[in-house]
This record gives structure tokens, sequence and C-alpha cells, in this order.
């Protein structure tokens, strides 16, 4: 549920990018405009809530976003979904393996790979916004120059 879905069932924000995880979901709602939340989420539907139950298929999330009404609630309720999932999956033999090797690794070692995956991390989360922020300017600007020539 957290790996991304296919190219066709991205989720496409009104005037911007796409998205394709519920990780991108929630920090696009965090930072899209009023207008484009507003066209996704209305009293009389909540498209965020729909496409995680019919596309990622995490219906208890769906649900919980269902009942929400606010861009704060809805990041709230996917972020804590996102890391209950992320626990789920590193737990069991995998988890066990990764801490043996993690002790067996000198305390050099283990802050290097730890910093390194932090830069790494903090790399991609940039690279997303951009991309993000880069649709949505290429939409208004679509959207402009189609006023225009209206």
């Amino acid at each position: 549920m957290l790996s991304d879905v296919p190219p066709g069932q991205h989720f496409n924000i009104h005037m911007g990018s796409s998205i394709r995880n519920i990780r991108e979901l929630a920090e696009a709602i965090d930072i899209m405009d009023e207008r484009s939340f507003k066209h996704h989420m209305r009293d009389d539907k909540n498209d965020f809530a729909t496409w995680v139950k019919d596309v990622i298929g995490d219906f208890e999330l769906a649900a919980e976003m269902q009942r929400i009404n606010t861009r704060e609630g809805l990041v709230n309720a996917i972020k804590r979904r996102i890391l209950d999932l992320a626990e789920a999956e590193s737990s069991g033999p995998a988890k066990e393996i990764a801490v043996q090797e993690t002790a067996a690794a000198s305390k050099a070692e283990a802050q290097g790979a730890s910093q390194e995956a932090a830069a790494k991390w903090h790399a991609e989360r940039h690279h997303r916004r951009m991309e993000f922020l880069v649709g949505i300017i290429i939409g208004v600007v679509i959207g402009i120059l189609l006023k225009m020539l209206i």
C-alpha cells in the first residue's frame, strides 16, 4: 500500500501534477492551493478518499478520510497510516535480520549509512516537491494561455 501505483492509476490533481502513492498524497494535500483542494474535496465528494479506496485498496484509511473535512485532518490521517504500514512492513524475520546486521556493524559505519540514507530521503522529497510545484505552475500557465485564446 506504500508503493507507487501504475501510471494509468495516478491521482491527477486539478491544475497540477499526478500522485503515485499515499506519501505523495499527504504531501500534495498539505501544499496544494485552496482551489485545487476544494475541487477534490467538497461536501458531496472526497476524491482523495475515493482514490485511496479504489486504487490503493486501503479501505480503512479511505473510511477514515471520508469522515474528515479539513486539510490538516486528512494529512494527519494519511501520515498516521503511513507510519502504521511502515511499522508493519518492518516487523517479522526481515526486521530481526536487519537488527542483527546493525548490531554487528561498527558505530561509524552505522552513522555514515544513516546520514547517507537521510540525505537521500531529503533529496528525493525535495525532488518530488519540485515536480509537484512545476506541475502546478504548468497547469496555471496553461490555464492562463487558454483563457487568453478564448
